[in-house]
């Protein structure tokens, strides 16, 4: 069952993943010493609990009756409203995602347009060095005067870019290696689903952390796949070509790749990126102890706990009611924690028990808007 308070916890606590996916990736010390993967979990976490907004009978509700309390006091005072209230959000959330995927969509399609029309040229001598990668490979390469660095572009015709520098065959090899590993891995459609999430969402500011944190993480992601295949004297070999490009870059006027939208740059002029990159990649020479590889499992254990427990637990808010208003006229009795409870029922709705006594069935409903407070047990006292 899908509530209000239940979608505003899962933003919440997708907001919280968020921010520790955009601190801890600026953490080189973290990279290096727990990895990519534990990135990327944050980042699957992050969507998955903003996704998947659901409560459950057997959640433990957690009052809150300052802060959370006075930023929902708006959404309780208008409770008559809600009906109404609810087709208008709805109304302004669909709108809002169709402006910002259509602007989505332009600036797609006007940089691949910009693409078709920039000076490029197939290269013998390049399609020779990807077919020893892949012979069956159906990417397309082209070289290019207009372009700063490397990088793969395209959906369902992805195409490698290369800027027309004086690289050597060793260097090529190494730069058609890294961008073939991006189109193996899938990227660019991970980049489009994350650009897709972010336009869905586009009203919760944090999500726009997403689509910068993705290309770090995808980059760092690609560099220790290519770590696993490559001998030492190799691995130095490919990041001297990470600095050679770097140098090209420096001393070019050409277009920023990273304005064109879904496309992998083999280097960005990013220092704090790349200093990651030099580092994880100097990391990854050294062999695993069996410390790393406990801590990276304690750490991978504790965002499982994290993420699972976000699902046991709900956060609502708590009024109290005015003393001049717990008594009024025809008022019998008053419901509190010290003398009722709830038990859930087959209908997924509550037996309310008032003195250990069957009083009435409560609708889930019912229970967040004035019996939130009331405890929820499994069965009946005897």
């Amino acid at each position: 069952m899908i509530t209000f308070y239940s979608f505003c916890w899962s933003v919440i606590i997708s907001s919280i993943f968020v921010l520790a996916l955009y601190f801890l990736r600026k953490k080189t010390f973290f990279i290096l010493n727990f990895g990519v993967p534990i990135l990327l979990l944050l980042f699957i976490f992050s969507l998955v609990r903003i996704l998947i907004p659901f409560e459950f009978s057997w959640q433990k509700i957690i009052n809150d009756q300052y802060i959370y309390a006075v930023l929902m006091y708006p959404y309780v005072w208008a409770e008559k409203y809600h009906h109404f209230l609810f087709s208008v959000v709805i109304g302004i959330w669909i709108i809002g995602s169709c402006f910002f995927f259509y602007r989505f969509f332009k600036k797609t399609s006007s940089s691949y347009a910009y693409l078709k029309k920039i000076d490029k040229q197939a290269s013998d001598r390049i399609t020779t060095i990807l077919s020893r990668i892949d012979a069956k490979s159906k990417l397309s390469v082209y070289e290019s005067s207009t372009i700063e660095t490397p990088f793969l572009a395209g959906l369902f015709r992805p195409v490698i870019y290369i800027p027309a520098y004086e690289y050597t065959e060793e260097q090529l090899y190494y730069i058609l290696l890294h961008e073939y590993t991006h189109y193996k891995n899938k990227d660019l459609w991970v980049k489009l689903l994350c650009n897709l999430f972010c336009i869905v969402f586009w009203w919760d500011p944090i999500v726009y952390l997403l689509p910068k944190d993705l290309n770090a993480i995808l980059e760092l992601k690609c560099d220790a796949t290519l770590a696993k295949k490559l001998t030492e004297e190799e691995q130095f070999s490919y990041l001297d070509t990470i600095l050679f490009t770097l140098h090209c870059i420096k001393n070019s006027n050409k277009i920023y790749t990273d304005k064109l939208p879904f496309t992998t740059a083999f280097v960005r002029p990013i220092d704090d990126l790349n200093k990651q990159r030099f580092q994880s990649l100097t990391k990854s020479i050294q062999k695993t102890n069996w410390i790393s590889f406990c801590s990276k499992f304690a750490v991978v254990c504790l965002l499982f706990l994290a993420f699972l427990s976000s699902y046991y637990f709900i956060l609502q808010p708590s009024y109290e009611t005015p003393e001049n208003e717990l008594w009024e006229e025809g008022v019998d009795a008053i419901f509190d924690p010290s003398n009722s409870y709830l038990v859930p029922n087959e209908t997924s709705d509550y037996n309310l028990y008032y003195n250990n006594e069957f009083v009435g069935v409560i609708s889930s409903k019912d229970i967040q808007s004035g019996f939130c407070d009331i405890p929820i047990r499994k069965k009946e006292k005897k």
